[in-house]
């Protein structure tokens, strides 16, 4: 499912409410995309685990030769980023399983 087109327009969708709605920081915005997903709130090693790859991606995406906008549908390099997590937090198994 991760490559899936509509997993990737899913993903900035949900990248684009987190940070609309999310909150005014990054760990407010990583607590609610997930507990969209999931239903709960992150253990704070989850919480630092995805806080850590949403720095590296935005790293990633401001690199020279990046271009955000084909990934995220904007130039944003945080909106990149968002998305590239929201397209993690889509495809755990605990949000694709209902047991």
């Amino acid at each position: 499912m991760l490559n899936e087109p509509l997993f990737l327009e899913a993903a900035r969708e949900l990248a684009a409410r987190t940070l609309r709605d999310g909150g005014g920081d990054d760990t407010q915005r990583m607590r609610y995309a997930f507990r969209r997903c999931v239903g709960r709130v992150p253990e704070g090693s989850e919480t630092d685990e995805l806080l850590s790859l949403l720095k590296k991606e935005e790293r990633r995406f401001t690199e020279a030769g990046r271009d955000p906008a084909q990934f995220s549908g904007t130039a944003d390099p945080s909106k990149a980023a968002w998305t590239a997590v929201a397209r993690v937090l889509l495809n755990l198994d605990e949000t694709i399983t209902k047991e």
